[in-house]
């Protein structure tokens, strides 16, 4: 013979009565069937309360996405507390070691692996030295742009420089003929005018 143990936290256990238990303490009741005259049983109403409050929370988790999700992560104990079946104090402890087990798992799935967390690192340092790279070379095909730039803008230069002496020496040349010639009507005027004069 067993009688249950419910304690503060929900959780119970059978200790035998009138009999060697296994910590090897001795639980005896000695009475009579007509000492105590008590008969405890549940009630029609009291399996009624349970069933009524069994299918408001299945309808709530039906209703209720979010109370859906809660009850599944923690009402389960709750849930097989509330039926009626064979085994159901050893249901519970293994619904709660499940419980238990699905609590660290999403824990372990929240945090990070570090090796995931080192690759992303290196690919993230990879990722900034590419940039770097390319922004070098861009740099350095705007500074040969910049100096082939000079380059034509000192060849144009260079290229008016040599038109305008070009021009300066046509002009010369045409100033030293045109005052080459002047002389030489100057030079001709003189010699008509000094012939003139020995013929009078």
């Amino acid at each position: 013979m067993t009688i249950p143990i419910v304690l503060e936290d929900g959780n119970r256990f059978f200790v035998p009565v009138n009999q060697q238990n296994q910590e090897g303490a001795n639980v005896f009741f000695d009475y009579s069937a007509d000492d105590l005259g008590v008969v405890v049983k549940g009630s029609t109403s009291f399996a009624l309360q349970k069933d009524r409050a069994l299918k408001t929370v299945t309808q709530l988790m039906g209703s209720s996405e979010l109370f859906n999700q809660f009850m599944n992560q923690y009402g389960l104990e709750y849930l097989i507390d509330n039926l009626d079946i064979k085994g159901k104090d050893q249901l519970i402890k293994d619904a709660k070691q499940f419980t238990q087990e699905q609590q660290a798992a999403r824990q372990s799935q929240s945090q990070p692996d570090p090796r995931i967390m080192q690759q992303q690192q290196e690919y993230g340092l990879k990722i900034k030295q590419l940039q770097l790279s390319q922004a070098e070379l861009s740099l350095k095909e705007k500074e040969i742009e910049t100096k082939r730039e000079i380059e034509m803008l000192k060849l144009a230069e260079s290229k008016t420089r040599a038109n305008a002496e070009i021009q300066n020496s046509a002009i010369d040349a045409h100033v030293k003929v045109a005052d080459h010639v002047l002389k030489h009507e100057d030079q001709t005027h003189k010699h008509t005018i000094d012939v003139m004069k020995v013929h009078r």
